[in-house]
Parts: C-alpha cells; structure tokens; sequence
C-alpha cells in the first residue's frame, strides 16, 4: 500500500532467487494455535510434519477444545517439541504462549485450519539465513485460499512495498489488497520473541505486528506460494465482521490517529471481503453498472487524514 510522498520507509527486498545453504538449517520453530477446530487441524499438523525440515521445533497451544482437537494432538505428540491443553484468553495469548517456549531462529505461527505448502520451511531458510546467520529478518510469500473442503478458491500474492502499501491500506485504498497473508509470514525469532502479539487484539493482531515490525525491519518477499489459507463462513473472521471493524479503528488510531468512522470501517471490512474472496461473484451478481455504484457509495465514506 501506498505512503505519502517523500515518506521514509524501509528497504524492501524481493528475492528472486534461493541462495544455497553453506550451514548448518537454522531451527525453525512453527506455533499452532489450537481451540475445537478438529475438523482440520489434522491436516494442518501434517503439513507441518510433512516438510521433512531437519531442524523444527513445532509447538501447538490448545485452549482446551472438547470437540477431539487432543486425541488428534496426542497421536503426534512424539513429534511435537511441546504442546499443551488448556484455556487461554485467545489466539493471540496462545501464540505468545509457544513464543515464550520457541528458541527457534525463525518462527512462525500457522492457524489451525490453515497449512504449509511442501518445501516450504526449507525455501524460507534457504532465503532467510547466509553464513549461519539470520539476514532477513521477515520473509513472506504468496498464499492459495482454499475452502472448507480444501478446494482452491482463490490465490492471494504477494507484494512488494510493504510499508508503504500497509498505510494505503489504513487509508481506506480499497483497490489495494493487503500485501502480507499471515500463513506465508516468517520472523527471525530474536525478533518477534521482542515484539508480542496484542493480546486485546482477537482479529487484526498479525496486521498490527507487521506495522510495528515494518516501522523499524525491512521485509524480504518471496515469489512462491508457501502457505494455503482456509476461508469459510464459519471461520473467526467471517462470523466476527462488526469486531473485524472496530479492531481496524482501534489499530488506525494507535498507529496514525485517526480511526475515522465507524460506517467506513464496517464497508472496509465488507469491500476486504469483496476484493479477496469473491469480487468476481459479486460483480456479475450486480452488473457493471451496480459495481460502479458500490464503489462511489465506497469512496464517499472515505476520511481524509493525515498519515504520521
């Protein structure tokens, strides 16, 4: 997203190639938020295990699920560095949680309905280290979105001019997708061990962090598809759209003053759906002309200020 002109932002690396790996794999420590979501949290174990990455450290956090999450933990508990059962005050509690037991050089959360693509882990260290040491702080790539049934229904990229493309996002740019899909996000582990998750945030705490993270470390993007991210109606973003909205004021007006209002925030969140899951639906639905009338109806919501 887009930044004012003559805004100082950080370099933003693309990388378009994999450098070969001369050390020993940096350990990569993945942590799964876990909470009565059974139905896919299997698959989502798999795709973890399934990397074949010989230096992972993988952490699952349960909040005490009683819908069979803990039978299916326990059968690959042998191969989890830690996990644990029992209530918390939320996905991001729990993240910060297995952060607090990582001691991984790079770390990344994947949610419990969604999953890595193979090879994965290992193109992420490949980018990430050189010489043994971290030189990219945060890695991303692109993202598929697939539906409850695994089925593709969408593919989400990534882009490049993070910080800048962060803040039009703020702006209310809605021809602007957000550039950074969460699953696909890598973190040096130094790094994000020091900047915790919001836990009063329960929707937008992986977009706070990545403002907070670009505001200071440059962002490396990887042109391939690392992750799958699950979107469904019964999914916590789906089911909480009204709450989706009040954290993007409440995020806006931390980081720039000014969260606008609250009928802006709510056609945000109804134009973010439209644009990454099914603006194409939508658009035949309505026609090209009803198409042109939401994006005025849109665009006049919109609140001008000034971005710090």
């Amino acid at each position: 997203m887009r930044a004012a002109s003559g805004s100082l932002v950080p370099t933003i690396q693309v990388c378009r190639k994999d450098p070969p790996m001369r050390e020993a794999p940096p350990r990569i420590t993945v942590i799964t938020p876990s909470f009565n979501q059974s139905e896919f949290l299997e698959e989502t174990i798999i795709s973890v295990l399934g990397q074949g990455y010989p230096n992972l450290e993988y952490i699952v956090i349960d909040g005490g699920s009683t819908d069979g999450s803990v039978d299916i933990i326990r059968r690959y508990e042998n191969r989890l560095a830690y996990w644990v059962s029992e209530p918390d005050r939320g996905q991001s509690h729990a993240i910060n949680k297995g952060l607090a037991r990582s001691t991984g050089d790079i770390v990344a959360w994947l949610n419990s309905d969604d999953c890595y693509r193979p090879g994965a882990l290992q193109a992420v260290a490949e980018i990430m280290c050189e010489g043994g040491a971290i030189v990219r702080p945060v890695v991303y790539g692109d993202c598929d979105v697939v539906d409850e049934h695994g089925s593709p229904i969408g593919h989400w990229k990534g882009l490049p001019l993070v910080r800048d493309r962060m803040i039009a996002f703020w702006r209310w740019n809605w021809e602007l997708d957000w550039c950074i899909i969460q699953p696909a996000t890598f973190i040096a582990g130094d790094l994000f061990r020091r900047n915790l998750l919001d836990e009063n945030l329960y929707l937008v705490m992986d977009r706070e962090l990545f403002i907070r993270l670009s505001d200071s470390s440059p962002f490396s993007y990887v042109p391939r598809t690392l992750a799958a991210f699950r979107a469904y109606a019964d999914s916590k973003t789906g089911k909480r759209g009204s709450s989706y909205a009040e954290e993007l004021g409440q995020v806006s007006r931390r980081h720039w003053g000014s969260g606008g209002r609250y009928v802006a925030f709510w056609l945000d969140h109804r134009c973010w759906h439209i644009t990454s899951w099914s603006m194409r639906s939508i658009r035949l639905l309505v026609g090209e002309r009803g198409w042109g009338v939401l994006r005025r109806v849109y665009r006049s919501s919109q609140v001008k200020h000034v971005v710090r």
